[in-house]
């Protein structure tokens, strides 16, 4: 089966056959640039398709990296980091949440 890819610049997840854009980039990107980059597409207009693709894909970063700033952020802010589990303490959770006993 041929692998589709999406057609924002860096995106490296696959789209259905019918589709331009992933669902991720359709989710992430605003509409008119979206919808854009496919009317482009649609239209044989090949340099505004790349030059929307380009867009996009910094669109796209710059959404990406706000987004990790944002989670680091909030992470930093609540100061609580989470103690390692051992592999014990997995297993003993796991068990309780299923209900089971020794």
């Amino acid at each position: 089966m041929a692998k589709h890819r999406c057609d924002v610049a860096g995106c490296t997840r696959n789209r259905s056959r019918w589709q331009r854009v992933c669902a991720r980039c359709f989710a992430v990107l605003p509409r008119r640039t979206s919808l854009a980059l496919i009317s482009a597409y649609r239209s044989g207009d090949r340099t505004a398709w790349r030059a929307l693709r380009k867009e996009s894909g910094h669109q796209l970063a710059d959404n990406l990296a706000s987004e990790t700033r944002r989670l680091l952020a909030r992470a930093g802010r609540s100061g609580r980091t989470l103690p390692p589990v051992s592999s014990q303490q997995a297993f003993q959770n796991h068990q309780r949440l299923l209900g089971e006993q020794d």
